[in-house]
């Protein structure tokens, strides 16, 4: 499917030509971790940069 597309017919079928052969056998998807897993890591996240020189450093460089 790559190349340059002339216009956006052009675009349009090559997705769609995609996406019926990618749908052609659909597998299930599969999570990697659990939703506790998942969640546990964010909530990890949200407390190593909840540390007061942290934020600091995240809004001094617009992260916030």
């Amino acid at each position: 499917m790559g190349g340059v597309h002339r216009n956006v017919g052009e675009r349009e079928a090559a997705i769609n030509a995609f996406l019926e052969c990618h749908n052609a056998v659909p597998k299930p998807f599969r999570w990697a971790e659990s939703a506790d897993e998942i969640l546990a890591a964010i909530e990890r996240f949200r407390a190593y940069t909840s540390r007061p020189k942290l934020r600091l450093f995240y809004q001094s460089a617009g992260g916030w």
